[in-house]
């Protein structure tokens, strides 16, 4: 894998700005075991999603904007309507409610995501029926997954443990990593181009570049 190595400018971890996507005409935040959906641009709120299941720790929509998934602290996942204002669909990822989920990512395709679990197990389901299409194992236990597009890869980092300076590159459909991008300090930022053709990832002094 060619990487390209930015400056090294000092770059404090706290400082590493953490982009997120917001899908119009909606936002949302998480409350507890509530969901709140306000218009955009103006943040009043305009509807309250109260049946949550578990405490919400994630938040994803799918590309049609008209539903919005839900991940909680015991692995629970609710898939909900944002025209009917209640859930589609409610399960349970982890056993027992036993994990938390960490870090979730919808697919393009708008039916397939992947939910990175406190447990280092990795799922992709489907938002249709919540079948688990894959179940992997993650040798490292990392805190944030991104899609890669096009196609079924995936990229997790962000290690919890001290020693971990990896970021791995996975394939969903043959449930095993393809590669791991490994860096002289922990990874504290990992984001995916709009196309899947780069990865860049960075830790405490410096950004690197992956052409994947």
């Amino acid at each position: 894998q060619r990487r390209c190595e930015a400056s090294r400018a000092p770059l404090l971890p706290e400082l590493v700005p953490q982009v997120i996507a917001l899908l119009p005409p909606v936002m949302a935040c998480t409350a507890g075991a509530a969901a709140k959906v306000w218009p955009s641009p103006h943040l009043e709120r305009e509807h309250l999603l109260t049946e949550a299941k578990d405490d919400v720790v994630d938040l994803a929509f799918l590309p049609d904007g008209e539903r919005l998934v839900s991940v909680g602290a015991r692995g629970t996942v609710t898939v909900w309507s944002l025209s009917a204002l209640r859930p589609e669909l409610v399960f349970t990822l982890s056993d027992n409610g036993a994990c938390s989920a960490l870090d979730t990512q919808v697919f393009p395709d708008g039916e397939r995501v992947v939910t990175l679990m406190s447990n280092r197990r990795i799922y992709v389901w489907t938002v249709s029926t919540g079948e688990v299409l894959q179940n992997m194992s993650s040798p490292v236990e990392h805190q944030e997954v991104r899609v890669i597009h096009p196609g079924d890869r995936i990229a997790t980092g962000l290690g919890v443990s001290s020693i971990d300076h990896s970021v791995l590159i996975w394939s969903t459909s043959e449930g095993q990593v393809l590669h791991t991008l490994e860096h002289d300090d922990l990874v504290v930022a990992l984001d995916v181009s709009s196309f899947g053709e780069k990865i860049a990832t960075a830790d405490r002094t410096t950004v690197f570049l992956w052409d994947v």
